[in-house]
């Protein structure tokens, strides 16, 4: 049996030097380093006012808001998202993600693979790159 208790993950810190509204904390819940063969699910945590940044992923994704208000733009278009609230994100779909409220977004991003490529337009610190894998390849076995 595979669990996860997302309030003892350890995420990570993320930013982007190019814009200073691009900042996000997340983990990798349940991936391949855990046992996962086919899925994988990130707890991701989003502060007031900041932002995802443009990014796309190798898998499809479904985004699912736990606390929180989140504007969701994909394909030209915008869509808020409140806590309980589902969307779908294509596999390979540049999307963005905001936090629009006055509380830190909680939410869950359920991807179809165990080992996901994200790739955003900057790149984000501290990995220092714009294209980085889930789980890390060191978390592997």
């Amino acid at each position: 049996m595979f669990t996860a208790k997302f309030n003892e993950l350890e995420l990570l810190e993320t930013w982007a030097q190019e814009d200073s509204e691009i900042g996000v904390k997340f983990a990798p819940a349940l991936s391949l380093a855990s046992g996962t063969t086919r899925t994988q699910v990130v707890y991701v945590n989003v502060e007031p006012g900041m932002r995802l940044g443009r990014h796309s992923h190798n898998a499809e994704e479904i985004l699912l808001i736990l606390e929180g208000t989140m504007e969701l733009s994909m394909g030209g278009e915008q869509q808020q998202l409140s806590a309980g609230e589902v969307a779908l994100i294509p596999a390979g779909m540049i999307h963005d993600q905001l936090n629009v409220g006055s509380e830190t977004v909680r939410c869950v991003a359920f991807f179809s693979s165990a080992a996901v490529l994200h790739d955003w337009e900057v790149p984000l610190m501290p990995i220092g790159s714009r294209g980085f894998v889930t789980p890390p390849p060191e978390a592997e076995e």
